[in-house]
């Protein structure tokens, strides 16, 4: 799994030229086209339907039409792990990764 978490950092890279650590929401179709399975789909036959079946497959937290690196990465492995964590250990590893997001500072008009 470390050679699939560094091409998609890689791939994420691409994408995410400021750094920040997200990308919009439509840049998934794009993610996963350039990432080789389990996380992508890059060389498989169909990529097109690949594609869409992996975006319907997992469940992505979105913020303002964008998505982080660290919630994409566990639900792609998460979907492809074909398990599911107990409630207590997913919100606790949930928490962990909240707790890595770059904080938002509120823009008032």
């Amino acid at each position: 799994m470390c050679v699939c978490v560094c091409v998609s950092s890689d791939a994420w890279e691409t994408l995410d030229t400021q750094g920040t650590g997200f990308i919009g929401a439509h840049q998934l179709t794009t993610l996963l086209e350039a990432v080789p399975p389990p996380l992508g789909v890059l060389g498989l036959d169909y990529p097109s339907k690949r594609v869409l079946d992996k975006v319907l497959e997992v469940d992505v937290a979105m913020h303002d039409m964008k998505v982080h690196f660290l919630e994409t990465l566990h639900a792609l492995a998460g979907a492809e792990a074909g398990a599911e964590l107990p409630h207590e250990e997913e919100l606790a590893l949930h928490n962990e990764l909240l707790a890595r997001l770059p904080k938002v500072r509120a823009i008032h008009a």
